[in-house]
């Protein structure tokens, strides 16, 4: 069989099924809203000096969809006051005919990026520009276009926006030739596509796992605090780097320490794409905390004392190669200052020589979802698979850094897809610090999947609450867990998250 009629056999079945909810997603990011000529505003030259107030006029006169003017807010935020006067004339060229689709793209692709340039130009140009979802790992899109038999030019030599437009010819071809509609090939992209990919398989074991170096300057410093075992970020890597390789997170001056290890699961990786950096990238996820190692104690260290990071302040050489010796004395400081992590630690590098699968806290969290919350909150009325769902995938935004991908540990829907909850369990609740850390982390969640109530859960106790903006939400409710759910521990907490309650409270709008 040929790999066309493969393709054609697979399109045939995906059609096959009912497909209304991925319309009603397209529609609602990507599909331009219908304004009457009596709502759209009369921008008048006595706010041609205010940029801001002319754009969100722009907003109205175009009728862009809510996702895409969140997604123009947010790239304009992160420009100076001059870019923003260079991206708003390229902006309202948006709605002016009498200039090329192409120049237009090339304007906003320079100063808001591809995927922000891309939504905008779809909704008003949808058989023109594909809407390029550069939130997600640029390897794992390229490999969806591959097994979709999209192929495009994307060399080194090649700028971000020739690259877009080189996708953009090759998916209007794809398009033409299987007589899509417009939201029939958006869904066969982002919802066809990844399930055409292979299953990630065991980590290889064909070589050791190299040991690698990277860093987080200030502005990331809160991602690296808020990451658990569970989540998944892109991070800076060595081009050499492979999958199951260990990586060792660098905290640059003021802290200038070594925090944490972390597992690549994916190979490096160039995004042309980025807009915070051109070089190469990698997924870090397992991540296990260790005690604090800082340049100081390195340069004090007989061992250490000669690494060459270590002599050079940790600057100009990061995404390093660690040597063994080296790799082999951090384990060491590591067991003496905390046995347990050391032992973990230990563990951690040791289940590299074999399938490198990692289990630290993952496993307890896991055995305390099993035995405890989800038998909860099957009391409460969810459902495993069809209303409550495991390891919820979602990328999300955290400071100046790039998005990066996280893993919600237990999200509650309604039938339309609709978010009515989201719960971050821990293994353990030991202080005020990890609870307001545990909260900040899943407050981010319900605040991406706008989801108006979410929990923190451990065997400590469940915390309870509504989302309010970043940093304020409202604590509703906490209960200490036990072994025996008692009929008036349920009757406290069915209210606040029993799914049919939820799903009354829903209907009828936020109290």
């Amino acid at each position: 069989m040929s790999a066309s009629g493969t393709l054609e056999q697979i399109l045939s079945l995906y059609w096959e099924g009912d497909r209304s909810e991925v319309q009603k997603k397209y529609d609602e990011e990507l599909l331009m809203v219908f304004l009457g000529e009596d709502n759209k505003p009369d921008l008048s030259l006595s706010e041609k000096d205010d940029i801001e107030k002319i754009l969100e006029g722009l907003f109205g006169q175009i009728g862009f969809p809510k996702p895409v003017k969140e997604q123009i807010k947010t790239s304009w935020g992160y420009l100076d006051e001059q870019n923003r006067i260079y991206a708003f004339y390229h902006l309202i060229l948006l709605d002016n005919q009498l200039w090329s689709t192409e120049y237009v793209l090339e304007g906003l692709i320079n100063f808001l990026g591809v995927q922000t340039a891309t939504h905008a130009l779809h909704v008003l140009a949808p058989r023109s520009v594909f809407p390029i979802d550069s939130e997600q790992r640029y390897d794992r899109l390229r490999k969806i276009f591959r097994a979709l038999g999209i192929t495009y030019n994307d060399g080194e030599n090649l700028r971000p926006f020739e690259i877009a437009l080189n996708i953009q010819h090759a998916v209007e071809e794809f398009r033409e030739a299987h007589n899509l509609e417009d939201w029939q090939m958006w869904a066969v992209v982002y919802d066809l596509g990844p399930r055409l990919l292979p299953p990630a398989e065991p980590y290889p074991i064909d070589q050791p796992p190299r040991i690698w170096i990277t860093a987080a300057g200030k502005e990331n410093f809160a991602t690296v605090d808020q990451q658990t075992g569970n989540d998944r970020d892109t991070w800076s890597i060595n081009p050499k780097a492979k999958r199951g390789d260990i990586v060792l997170m660098y905290c640059l001056s003021p802290r200038s320490s070594i925090v944490a290890a972390y597992r690549c699961d994916c190979d490096a990786y160039r995004d042309p794409f980025n807009n915070w950096w051109t070089g190469v990238w990698t997924e870090i996820t397992d991540k296990l905390e260790i005690p604090p190692l800082t340049l100081k104690e390195m340069k004090a260290d007989p061992i250490l004392s000669k690494w060459h990071m270590a002599r050079a302040n940790f600057q100009g050489m990061l995404q390093h190669q660690v040597p063994d010796d080296v790799w082999q004395r951090i384990k060491e400081i590591t067991l003496t200052k905390d046995p347990e992590t050391g032992r973990l630690l230990e563990e951690y590098a040791g289940s590299a020589e074999g399938i490198r699968s990692l289990k630290t806290d993952i496993a307890s969290e896991k055995s305390f979802e099993d035995q405890a919350l989800l038998p909860l909150l099957k009391i409460l009325g969810w459902k495993l698979s069809s209303t409550l769902r495991r390891q919820y995938e979602m990328d999300i935004k955290v400071g100046s850094g790039p998005p990066r991908r996280v893993r919600a540990d237990l999200v509650g829907f309604r039938v339309s897809a609709e978010v009515l909850l989201v719960i971050e369990s821990k293994r353990r609740i030991r202080s005020e610090e990890e609870l307001h850390a545990a909260v900040e982390q899943c407050e981010s969640y319900a605040g991406k999947l706008r989801c108006p109530r979410f929990a923190v859960a451990a065997p400590e106790g469940v915390w309870i609450y509504d989302l309010q903006f970043p940093g304020q939400s409202q604590l509703l409710k906490q209960i200490v867990l036990d072994n025996q759910f008692t009929g008036a521990k349920i009757d406290k907490l069915r209210p606040l998250l029993g799914f049919n309650e939820l799903l009354v409270t829903s209907s009828q709008g936020p109290s």
